[in-house]
C-alpha cells in the first residue's frame, strides 16, 4: 500500500433484537436467540420460505427533519435506505467525529447492503403514485450525501 494507511475509527450496525453492537454482543454472550418465528411484515405459505425472521427493532422510526429528507420522500423511502442513513451518522458519531466537519475532506464510508423486499415496491408501486420510487429505494445511493 506504499506506506498509506487504512484507519477504522467508527463502527456501526443493526441486528436483530439488537439497536447497535454491544447490544448485539450482549445478546450473544448471554445465548439469547434473537430469531423468531413470529411477528413478520409479510406472509408466504411456500416450503422454501424460513418461517423464521430475525426483526430490526424500530423499523418505522426515523427522523426525516434530522436527515433533511423531505417528509413525502421519507413517507415513500425503503426501510433500509432509512436505516443506512441513520447507521452511517452513527458510525462517524462513533469514530469521534462531527459529520459537518467531514464536508469536503476524502473520507470513505462503506456500507454493506443486500436486497430489499421493498425495493420491488419502490420501482414499481410508488413511482406510479408519488414519483419518489426510484429515489426511495436503496440502490439510488441517497445516502451518499450524507
Amino acid at each position: 500500500m506504499n506506506g498509506e494507511r487504512v484507519v477504522i475509527s467508527g463502527m456501526s450496525g443493526l441486528y436483530p433484537r439488537a439497536n447497535n453492537i454491544k447490544e448485539l454482543s450482549e445478546t450473544l454472550y448471554n445465548k439469547k436467540n434473537p430469531i423468531t418465528s413470529g411477528s413478520k411484515r409479510w406472509t408466504f405459505n411456500h416450503p422454501e420460505v424460513s418461517r423464521y425472521t430475525g426483526d430490526v427493532p424500530q423499523l418505522g422510526r426515523f427522523d426525516a427533519q434530522f436527515f433533511g429528507v423531505h417528509f413525502r420522500l421519507a413517507s415513500n423511502m425503503d426501510f433500509m435506505s432509512r436505516k443506512i442513513m441513520e447507521q452511517t451518522f452513527q458510525a462517524i458519531y462513533d469514530a469521534g467525529l462531527n459529520p459537518e466537519h467531514l464536508s469536503g475532506k476524502k473520507v470513505g464510508v462503506y456500507v454493506g447492503t443486500c436486497f430489499s423486499e421493498t425495493e420491488k415496491a419502490s420501482f414499481y408501486v410508488a413511482t406510479s403514485k408519488t414519483g419518489f420510487g426510484i429515489v426511495g429505494s436503496v440502490q439510488s445511493k441517497g445516502f451518499r450525501d450524507l
